[in-house]
């Protein structure tokens, strides 16, 4: 993967090639790939990223969803939100097509006496009557409906003066509509998203703190498998009000694919269920489990009120326990393979400076999952003023842990 992939990604590109720490020394920060081991150094030839088209969560943050077969009267019915979604180009071009159809149907109605042999209505300043020609009729149409008013071309009968009435009534309701229309396009709050940066691997290893007890009474602990990753506002403006979740997609397998490892008892496989041939291509069963997550630290008070609320000001470090109740339980990174597993990541929030809600996503599949390795530390103190420093391009490096134990492979169970 070149520096260039993780430009698009919207993530800085980590730092390549630095040597793995020793027991003695301080940590060194480095990279692996999906399939690299941690311990002895080995990569294999597949990309850090899997292909954009067999994920549930693109790259950009949406769902690779596409729903076919719905009634064009469901579009007809909301058709304002129809238009908020499509493209800029697509509304440019559609609001185009709008204008210069209004116009020619004015210009009908204007040019319409002269089919019959009389005179189209619309006096020219020099106390002439305009010729029957459409082209002046479109542009008296023009004219009418922009409210132009250059003094040239004026209604002179009382046909032509009702359409003016008419047009001008069309005009003011059409000129408000596309008004509040691309005011809300603009104002939207899904560039936002952008302002949010996830890292772009997570790590599964046993050196994350996580809370076991029940929820009253407990402790922080570690020495047991958790997955680890993060994420943080990269502006100035705060996000307030924000709720994180976090899910597990899979894809159910076949009666061949049963020899897959996972966590049967609490998530048996569900593959005798028939249905026809689509003419879309082949069925895809599929489960969604909710996971649970620590963050912050939550001393004191019941862990079940509510959930942890994450401060985007510093980097937020999700960490997932994988427990008996955790669907990645007793699972292998080629058994995550197989089910097209991903982790989804959604983060709702407010931004302080428009109160507009926004919602920003991401997931992570077997390929961006490094296994006994740990997120590199980014934030420093300014040494001169105090300030604290988050350092985006570290943002998504890593460093081994283990180095002298036996190599993680793609069968190592959870």
């Amino acid at each position: 993967i070149t520096e260039t992939d993780f430009s698009q990604l919207g993530v800085p590109a980590p730092i390549m090639g630095d040597p793995p720490r020793s027991p003695s020394s301080p940590y060194t920060p480095t990279t692996f790939h999906r399939n690299e081991s941690i311990n002895t150094g080995s990569v294999e030839d597949e990309p850090l990223l899997a292909p954009t088209s067999s994920r549930l969560l693109n790259r950009a943050g949406k769902f690779n969803v596409n729903v076919r077969g719905v009634p064009f009267s469901r579009h007809r019915r909301d058709a304002y939100h129809t238009l908020q979604d499509l493209k800029w180009w697509k509304l440019i071009s559609l609001l185009t097509l709008y204008y210069g159809t209004v116009n020619v149907v004015f210009a009908s109605f204007y040019y319409s006496p002269c089919l019959f042999g009389g005179e189209m209505g619309i006096g020219l300043e020099s106390d002439d009557v305009a010729p029957c020609s459409f082209a002046e009729a479109y542009f008296f149409s023009v004219e009418t409906f922009a409210t132009i008013g250059f003094g040239r071309r004026n209604p002179t009968t009382p046909v032509s003066s009702g359409v003016v009435v008419v047009e001008s009534w069309v005009s003011i309701l059409t000129m408000a509509a596309i008004s509040a229309f691309m005011y809300h396009k603009l104002a939207r709050a899904s560039k936002l998203r952008h302002s949010v940066i996830y890292s772009s691997v997570a790590v599964i290893n046993n050196d994350e703190y996580f809370y076991k007890g029940d929820s009253n009474s407990g402790s922080y602990t570690k020495g047991e498998p958790c997955l680890a990753f993060r994420f943080c506002n990269l502006l100035k403006r705060q996000l307030v009000s924000t709720n994180f979740r976090l899910y597990y997609y899979e894809e159910l397998p076949g009666p061949e694919l049963n020899h897959v490892s996972t966590n049967s008892d609490l998530f048996p496989t569900n593959s005798s269920l028939g249905s026809p041939k689509s003419k879309y291509g082949p069925d895809v069963h599929f489960a969604i489990y909710e996971m649970e997550y620590t963050y912050p630290y939550q001393i004191g008070r019941m862990r079940d009120i509510n959930l942890p609320t994450p401060l985007l000001p510093l980097p937020c470090t999700i960490v997932h326990h994988i427990d008996k109740n955790s669907p990645l339980y007793h699972t292998t990174r080629s058994g995550l393979h197989a089910r097209k597993a991903e982790i989804i990541c959604v983060l709702d929030a407010v931004d302080e400076a428009c109160s507009d809600t926004l919602q920003v996503r991401w997931s992570y599949t077997s390929d961006n999952i490094v296994w006994d390795a740990k997120l590199q530390h980014c934030v420093h103190r300014d040494g001169r003023t105090g300030q604290f420093i988050v350092d985006a391009t570290k943002f998504s490096n890593v460093f081994p842990l283990n180095s002298d134990s036996e190599s993680s492979t793609d069968d190592t169970r959870l």
